[in-house]
């Protein structure tokens, strides 16, 4: 009984660490409290018998009481569950197999932790100093391998974050690997014939192994499928910025027709009801500020810039611009539309939250220089600015799932064209730089 509930003591806490991310049902605490209750009892009531197919037999069956316990306590469909199930059990074994081959090295022989796997019944009348001391090192083992596979996968996963594991007969295929080697294991330590130190060590060494190479293959499962659905929804951006950019560019050209037009009738209505000049000449000015069309020789480009310009008008923001748009005839109008549009929205979102508005300025260079175009956005900003491990910045907001595509959309276009991009945040000012090769 002692193997069982220590086994399923292992169990729970390495599920503990691989789910505390997860969507949690209601009442969490008291569904997890009534659950683990209920399977150390199960475990407490399991006799043991020391034989290979037994143990194994027992073992599974527990963890699968343990995953249809985790079903309880969390909202999250079933292969989820089984997925970090899985992950549980293969960080219950690694540190099980690391524990055991630390104790060979210490002792240079047999591992007492074999032992505890095999006593059906312990005597706290006979503890001495020499079992708390193995006892001891023990747990230490346990929490070293535990906080390693905290740091290294379950930390990785964003909070609430929907898994979306598709490919299911993968995660079966880790979970069927990691159960042939906990069987092959059983097999060996039971199998009742003394094994060498190095015999030991070896067996101990390539399980471990083996569990890491799950665990790898099991979270770049969930890398894989992120950074699917990162590409299909920046995908998607890039096809409505096509759009958008074929919208606007009509509704701007629009704007100008009318403002053109409007003009003449000004000065028609001025001169049949004879209105000063100055009056007149407010009139056609304020007018110019909607005719105002930027001319970069790139249409794509004059019309973000246009429309930019608007937006920038209406909160107080200067827009400095010198761009030399034949530079970027190499590129499609939609790529150019979405890249200087998505980072003229960010340093616009930036600068809008300064209180100083005469540090509400924006600068945008776009030459050539020795067959590569050099682009620069540059803003001031607030607060302080994190990156992510892609080098791009982490965004502020709550909702984090729903932002950040704007800069992966400026990356994803650079890399599309050949082309480095690099971002600084130093002294109170982002710079935005991208270098792309002129392509003839």
């Amino acid at each position: 009984m002692f193997s069982n509930f220590l086994f399923m003591i292992e169990i729970l806490v390495a599920e503990l660490l691989m789910t505390l991310r997860l969507k949690r049902n209601g009442a969490y605490r008291l569904r997890m409290l009534l659950v683990a209750t209920a399977l150390i009892g199960v475990s407490l009531l399991i006799p043991t018998v020391n034989t290979a197919w037994y143990s194994c037999l027992i073992y599974l069956g527990m963890f699968a009481l343990s995953v249809i316990g985790l079903k309880i306590i969390y909202n999250e469909p079933w292969i989820n569950v089984v997925f970090c199930g899985v992950a549980a059990y293969t960080a219950q074994h690694l540190a099980y197999q690391f524990t055991n081959l630390v104790f060979t090295l210490v002792l240079w022989g047999e591992s007492p932790l074999f032992d505890m796997y095999h006593i059906a019944e312990i005597d706290v009348t006979t503890l001495s100093w020499e079992t708390v001391f193995w006892g001891a090192l023990y747990v230490m083992g346990y929490f070293t391998v535990y906080m390693a596979v905290w740091f290294l996968f379950a930390k990785k996963l964003n909070k609430n974050e929907d898994l979306k594991i598709k490919n299911r007969s993968l995660v079966f295929l880790i979970g069927g690997s990691l159960i042939l080697n906990i069987v092959l294991n059983s097999l060996v330590v039971f199998s009742g014939e003394t094994q060498t130190i190095v015999s030991s060590i070896v067996l101990q060494i390539s399980g471990s192994f083996n569990c890491l190479l799950l665990l790898q293959w099991q979270f770049e499962l969930v890398r894989s499928r992120r950074l699917e659905v990162e590409l299909n929804f920046t995908e998607k951006l890039l096809a409505q910025a096509q759009e958008q950019y074929a919208f606007s560019k009509e509704n701007i050209d629009l704007i100008n027709l009318k403002c053109h037009d409007m003009k003449h009738q000004i000065r028609e209505i001025g001169s049949v009801k004879q209105l000063d000049a100055e009056t007149i000449t407010d009139l056609e000015r304020s007018i110019s500020v909607y005719d105002s069309v930027v001319k970069t020789e790139n249409e794509a480009l004059d019309v973000i810039l246009t429309e930019k310009s608007f937006k920038c008008l209406r909160h107080d923001i200067i827009l400095n611009c010198i761009a030399d748009g034949k530079t970027l005839d190499f590129m499609k109008n939609s790529d150019v539309y979405s890249l200087f549009g998505n980072a003229l929205d960010n340093a616009i979102e930036a600068v809008m939250k300064l209180e100083d508005k005469s540090r509400r300025v924006i600068g945008l260079k776009v030459y050539s220089v020795g067959g590569l175009v050099t682009i620069n956005v540059k803003n001031f900003f607030d607060g302080d600015i994190t990156f992510n491990a892609d080098g791009l910045p982490g965004t502020t907001k709550k909702d984090k799932g729903l932002h950040g595509y704007g800069m992966k959309s400026i990356s994803m276009i650079v890399e599309k064209y050949g082309g480095d991009l690099s971002l600084q945040a130093k002294n109170g000012v982002f710079n935005l730089n991208i270098l792309l090769p002129v392509k003839q």
